[in-house]
């Protein structure tokens, strides 16, 4: 198309320029590409006509389906991918990417990508030679990020335990798998799957049809300065999580439902990844978890909370916690920004219409497969 404009641009400008401009008497005819004018004039329509079509593309704005992909990772609005965005790409993506960048920048992208990513990784590896690569040199300097992988792609089922862990540690030396496994223990006191509990510190909050709701399978960040709360409505067997920062009254809700180990990591990429690339630091987070029905929700919470631990988030951040069992029961839960605090409400008045609710009925039971989905009204 560039090429198509600019040779047809040229082609009438070189016939307009090539008529004679007297015809008077027995003067010869004087071609008006004599003219100085008509040169200048000629040279910069040229340009105009070469620069047209990436003009139209600078300003043609993005379909919805592309401000939608672009939105899932690029997530500080400056359409490109920074290091700490690639974080929200998928990890076969990822492999893929590594095997083709310059061998100079694959340290920098490695030092960015979060403890479970990198651990997703280089599992999915395409040998143990490019594996150990790069996870040799991180075991030997930070044994306890390597424990820190480990952590986030264990798996709840116990007839899975340990397979992901102990691949990732194929090839490496005995003495450093034994240096790895000892920082492991230590972060892997409380293996088992983790029983409901209630913290006491969730409260009861009121409904209000101004406040922005999040769909199931989606999640928003935003602060206390563009939304004071935020909602979601129906949790169960799905979990709120939210996550808050303090210092800038900044945060996430998200309604999660059930997903594997390796899922469950490519969203809270992503979202912890919403804090990272605002210079955030993802260990001062508050977290809150609230929602799950009695057995069938364990898994997801074991996932969640392995997954926020690997990000080195303290346990005594955890809280919001009330996972107790509501065998087919649902609740609705709230963040205040400007607080952190997490409640339980009661939904009275959707600010969504009908069509709305119809829409996110339809759109939940098509993304149940998916990567979480970041809600338009984010920063």
């Amino acid at each position: 198309m560039k090429i198509r404009l600019s040779l047809s641009t040229t082609v009438l400008l070189v016939f307009f320029l090539s008529l004679p401009t007297s015809w008077a008497g027995n003067d010869s005819p004087t071609p008006l590409w004599r003219s100085r004018g008509a040169i200048v004039v000629y040279c910069g329509a040229l340009v105009a006509g070469a620069a047209f079509p990436v003009v139209k593309t600078l300003m043609t704005p993005l379909t919805p389906a592309q401000q939608r992909s672009m939105a899932s990772v690029d997530l500080d609005h400056d359409r490109r991918i920074s290091e700490v965005e690639m974080n929200g790409l998928g990890t076969s993506a990822l492999v893929q990417l590594l095997q083709r960048v310059e061998p100079n920048e694959l340290p920098k992208i490695i030092d960015a990508l979060t403890d479970a990513k990198l651990g997703w990784v280089l599992l999915e590896s395409p040998s143990v030679e490019w594996k150990n690569q790069w996870l040799l040199p991180i075991a030997q300097k930070e044994p306890k990020r390597v424990a820190r992988m480990m952590l986030a792609l264990r798996e709840p089922d116990s007839n899975m335990r340990d397979r992901n862990e102990l691949n990732l540690l194929e090839g490496l030396p005995d003495t450093l798998k034994a240096s790895i496994l000892k920082q492991w223990r230590l972060l892997d006191d409380n293996a088992g799957l983790p029983a409901p509990e209630d913290s006491n510190t969730v409260g009861v909050g009121q409904d209000d049809r101004s406040t922005l709701e999040i769909p199931q399978n989606g999640y928003i960040f935003t602060n206390a300065a563009k939304h004071k709360r935020v909602q979601t409505f129906g949790v169960g067997p799905c979990i709120a999580v939210t996550l808050w920062d303090p210092k800038t009254q900044s945060g996430v809700l998200a309604h999660v439902h059930a997903k594997n180990a390796a899922e469950v990591a490519l969203d809270f990429d992503r979202m912890l990844a919403e804090f990272q690339v605002r210079g955030i630091a993802v260990k001062n987070l508050e977290v809150g978890m609230v929602g799950g029905w009695d057995e069938l929700s364990n898994g997801l919470v074991f996932n969640i909370r392995n997954r926020l631990l690997a990000a080195d988030i303290p346990a005594a951040q955890f809280k919001y916690v009330n996972t107790l069992q509501r065998v087919n029961g649902n609740i609705d839960v709230e963040l205040d920004l400007s607080s952190g605090k997490v409640s339980i409400y009661t939904e009275t008045s959707s600010n969504r219409t009908p069509a709305q609710t119809m829409q996110g009925i339809e759109d939940t039971v098509q993304s149940f497969d998916r990567p979480i989905v970041r809600h338009p009204g984010s920063l």
